[in-house]
């Protein structure tokens, strides 16, 4: 009795709990423990708290905020995962527990898992919608390109934009497009790219497109593109940006967001220069159809001022036979008044002739005197009614010269015609809005 109070130890609670943490860190200092999760909750201050569960056993498990860092996805209830790490008896809970270092999901790869979460969450914030994307300018002439500076990605859509003999002005705004921390780098290049002084500066056109550029890798090479940080970024530019990253079988999370996606930068930079030729293109559809509508109304102009030239020397003729019809009204009118002063004439001298063959002398000069008074009086009253005569002449020619159609047109007015009939036009009521019409003027 006294040999088993010898060999009886004691242990306090606090010894024994560090005697099996002890125990547990060296014999399961680095286990590998498949499991579904459960209970999963994320901390405010980053550690991750969840159970890792079967039909009939179940072990807490904790991740630490450093370790859950390096997590590409989001661990969720239900999921099967595969973790790495130690146990450790937590002694204020009396409780043993898997500090997780480590954790992969089962039968899917965790770049895929975390592809396929974050696609759901930003899907169902609307990212992806197509009626918030930009449209993409039909005809860009400044545009900026984040990649590598040294790639071949670069020199490749150079040689593209000169083959196609693309108008355009490029800014490349280098940044890593690989790497820890490569999304930070290529989401201020897009906010740099965004700034007033280079989106829209002075005398320079504003800026049209931005294009992220890559070439192709592996999953985790492309990884900077399938982050939650650029996405918004790309969301978040006032103006359009095109992904082009990667080969065309892959797709990123940019790819999604971006207001347009380019299988290659190689694709991408020929949909901008084939954009631009598409635009010239139409433009030089239009400037041929307008020469041509040119062509036709400076036709129909050259014809309509033909006939109103030919118009022209008709009135011209018919005011110059107008004119001659006067001058030998007018020649008329004197001859007509000439043979009256002659025939007075003679018949005064016949009576002269007979006056002084029967009278005296003196009653011949009183009658040469009388005469003589008569033919000055009468002289004076043909001169009065030939200026009278002549006056009217004169003012009927001013009203003919006032009532043709050369003098109203020399005043600037016109005469306009309807096309189809070549009836006058004299009121707005008698012509119909887009109806052609002719117009002859004075000159």
């Amino acid at each position: 009795m006294s040999n088993l109070k010898r060999e009886r130890k004691i242990y306090k609670v606090s010894e024994l709990a560090q005697a099996l943490n002890q125990t547990l860190e060296k014999e399961f200092s680095e286990i590998w423990v498949q499991g579904e999760i459960s209970g999963f909750k994320m901390h405010s201050s980053g550690h991750y708290y969840f159970s890792l569960k079967e039909e009939e056993a179940k072990i807490q498990a904790v991740m630490f905020r450093f370790q859950a860092l390096y997590l590409k996805f989001t661990p969720e209830d239900g999921l099967e995962v595969i973790v790495r790490g130690r146990l450790n008896f937590y002694e204020i809970r009396g409780e043993i527990r898997l500090i997780a270092d480590f954790m992969e999901p089962v039968g899917i790869g965790a770049l895929q898992l975390a592809f396929e979460q974050l696609r759901r969450k930003l899907e169902k914030e609307g990212l992806f919608a197509s009626e918030r994307k930009k449209p993409i300018p039909e005809f860009p002439r400044r545009i900026a390109i984040i990649t590598s500076p040294t790639g071949a990605v670069i020199n490749d859509m150079r040689r593209i934009f000169k083959e196609r003999q693309a108008k355009l002005a490029i800014i490349i705004i280098p940044s890593r497009v690989q790497g820890e921390g490569a999304e930070f780098e290529l989401a201020k290049a897009i906010e740099l790219a965004n700034l007033p002084e280079i989106a829209m500066p002075l005398n320079k056109p504003a800026l049209d497109l931005i294009v992220l550029a890559r070439g192709g890798g592996s999953p985790e090479d492309l990884w900077a593109f399938n982050t939650e940080f650029l996405a918004r970024a790309i969301s978040r530019s006032k103006i359009p940006v095109m992904s082009a990253v990667g080969h065309e079988v892959d797709w990123t999370i940019a790819d999604l967001v971006a207001d347009l996606r380019a299988p290659t930068p190689s694709a991408g930079a020929q949909i901008i220069a084939q954009t631009q030729l598409d635009k010239i293109s139409r433009l030089t559809q239009l400037e041929n159809s307008l020469k041509k509508l040119i062509t036709q109304a400076l036709l129909i102009r050259a014809e309509s001022l033909k006939k109103f030239f030919y118009l022209g020397l008709q009135l011209r003729d018919q005011l110059k036979s107008i004119g001659k019809e006067l001058f030998h009204l007018t020649r008329q009118l004197g001859y007509g008044l000439n043979a009256g002063f002659r025939r007075k004439k003679e018949s005064l001298w016949l009576i002269a002739q007979a006056l002084y063959q029967l009278s005296p002398l003196i009653w011949v000069q009183k009658g040469e005197q009388e005469v003589s008074k008569l033919e000055t009086g009468l002289k004076e009253r043909i001169k009065t009614h030939l200026y009278e005569n002549q006056e009217q002449v004169s003012h009927l020619v001013g009203k003919l010269q006032t009532l043709s159609p050369l003098a109203t047109l020399s005043r600037g007015y016109s005469i306009a015609k309807r096309k189809s009939d070549g009836k006058v036009i004299k009121a707005e009521q008698e012509v119909e809005l887009g109806e052609i019409v002719d117009i002859i003027l004075g000159k």
